[in-house]
């Protein structure tokens, strides 16, 4: 029946991938892989360059696993790319679903991918053998429930600050923040500091992917879903997941198709909060001959340094964002 299924997707949806593996010599079944052509295109012209992947547990018969990709749209939204059913989650498992998933989006260094994850197993190793280099964030949640693990402490304080050198956008800022965790718990820093500081601080974070969410969020809204049919036959689940991702993007295509406004409503609802911001905040031009550089200040101790053309803020949230900041916003008033 799976033959069956992967042959009806493929002629139903030409340009799709539906990959099933199978053992050799009894034919029992040991991974199934789905990307379907819609999932495929529109994250290579609609989505952003990041990619969370997760792993869930299934009640079935088998004591399967799913494995899923999924990135982030315009709208802040979360979209689902592919999809697979593996018999276990573990290195080998997270290999062989990557090579696929990269022989239908493309080379991860090529198009400058950012991962993001839950620090699942075999899944950094998996990452490193595959396409070593790639940016690989992890989940500040799982971070964060490691780290009060270690320190034998998880009151609100060390939350605060915890938080407080995860969501700092400047290496400054970073330095004061983490200075300011050790006060409360010198065991916590010293977790932190064996995790690279670019797989869970903003203030390093890498700035091409325009992702600056700290969690993996967009993968649990899809593991909800997934909620209700975790207990199901491997045939009746795959099929849930794409009657899913074909009700969520006609939903999506109806909600759009009576906006008429040119920004995404999420980004516009953020453009319009930075706008607010943006009062009292002076611009200074510096004189440059483009009229693209300037000095924007709040008060004598709050100042940041603007490039109009080369779209970048030193505070940061420009440049991991793309969404101009209150101090651009400041800039492009003067500029009016």
């Amino acid at each position: 029946m799976l033959r069956d299924y992967a042959h009806e997707i493929l002629r139903s949806n030409p340009g799709s991938t539906v990959l099933l593996q199978v053992e050799l010599e009894t034919h029992e079944f040991e991974r199934l892989y789905i990307c379907l052509k819609a999932c495929k295109r529109g994250f290579q012209e609609g989505c952003r360059p990041i990619i969370g992947l997760d792993g869930y547990f299934l009640k079935c018969y088998y004591g399967d696993q799913l494995l899923s990709v999924i990135s982030q749209d315009g709208n802040n939204s979360f979209f689902i790319i592919a999809y697979a059913v593996v018999e276990v989650e573990c290195t080998e498992s997270w290999k062989w679903f990557l090579q696929n998933l990269i022989f239908d989006v493309g080379d991860p260094i090529d198009k400058k991918y950012t991962f993001i994850s839950d620090m699942q197993k075999g899944l950094d190793i998996a990452i490193k053998e595959v396409c070593d280099g790639i940016p690989h964030r992890f989940c500040n949640r799982h971070i964060w429930a490691n780290m009060t693990k270690h320190a034998k402490c998880n009151g609100g304080e060390l939350r605060r600050a915890f938080w407080n050198c995860a969501k700092t956008t400047t290496l400054q800022r970073f330095t004061q923040c983490m200075n300011a965790l050790r006060m409360i718990n010198q065991t916590a820093v010293e977790y932190l500091r064996t995790i690279d500081s670019s797989r869970w601080s903003m203030s390093v974070f890498d700035t091409v992917c325009k992702y600056d969410a700290l969690t993996s969020n967009m993968c649990e809204q899809f593991n909800k879903e997934l909620l209700k049919v975790r207990g199901k036959p491997i045939l009746t689940l795959v099929e849930r997941v794409r009657e899913y991702i074909t009700r969520k993007k006609i939903r999506c295509q109806t909600l759009l198709g009576k906006y008429n406004r040119f920004l995404c409503p999420k980004v516009q609802a953020i453009l319009e909060e930075h706008n607010k911001n943006s009062n009292g905040w002076v611009p200074l031009w510096v004189g440059d001959p483009h009229m693209s550089q300037f000095e924007i200040t709040c008060s004598p101790f709050s100042k940041c340094a603007v490039d109009m053309k080369a779209h970048s803020c030193s505070c940061r949230v420009w440049d991991l964002t793309g969404i101009s900041c209150k101090h651009t916003i400041a800039a492009m008033l003067y500029n009016s």
